[in-house]
């Protein structure tokens, strides 16, 4: 989008609104199916953020990556949601909260909690037998050969499920470093 039509847009343009709109909502809305795993939750939640990034047109920067400020948008909104909906994603932190706290963390800080919070979603998201295979080997400390022994699968499929746990934890943050780095 042209700094042109982030200008308009932040002025109240609907037509910049619209081509961000079209330009943009697939986009987040796979992001966020991603994200969460719910198709439902992503498209009501891509609502919202085009819904958010209307109502703080005046905040936009004609200067800087309007898909940077929108994937943020949809990345806190996710937050949010995960955050609600605890329960289904098995989570303990609370991101959002700290990123929000008086006492602001580093940038290191913040982009810590926020890796971590990406895997555990991926974790959360993983096949049952995948999900308990990777705690045991990365949350208790078990080698392969105990995990077998305890979950009476062979070393190899323990192996196997450890390489897919990877795979999808690795997915989950390349997303985010294609959405975010510029």
């Amino acid at each position: 989008m042209t700094e042109d039509k982030m200008v308009a847009l932040r002025n109240g343009d609907h037509e910049a609104f619209q081509e961000l709109f079209y330009a943009y909502s697939e986009s987040v809305q796979r992001f966020l199916h991603v994200l969460l795993g719910s198709a439902e939750a992503a498209g009501d939640i891509t609502q919202d953020v085009f819904a958010t990034v209307w109502e703080k047109r005046h905040l936009i920067d004609p200067c800087r990556s309007i898909k940077a400020y929108l994937f943020t948008i949809a990345k806190h909104a996710a937050f949010r949601y995960i955050r609600t909906h605890r329960q289904y994603f098995d989570l303990t932190d609370d991101l959002e909260t700290e990123m929000n706290a008086p006492d602001e963390p580093t940038d290191a800080l913040l982009i810590a909690r926020e890796t971590e919070l990406l895997v555990e979603i991926a974790v959360s998201r993983m096949p049952k037998l995948r999900r308990v295979v990777y705690k045991m080997s990365r949350e208790d400390h078990l080698r392969n050969d105990e995990i077998a022994r305890t979950l009476g699968i062979s070393k190899e499929s323990v192996a196997s499920h450890l390489y897919n746990a990877l795979k999808d934890i690795k997915e989950m943050l390349a997303l985010f470093v294609l959405l975010f780095v510029e």
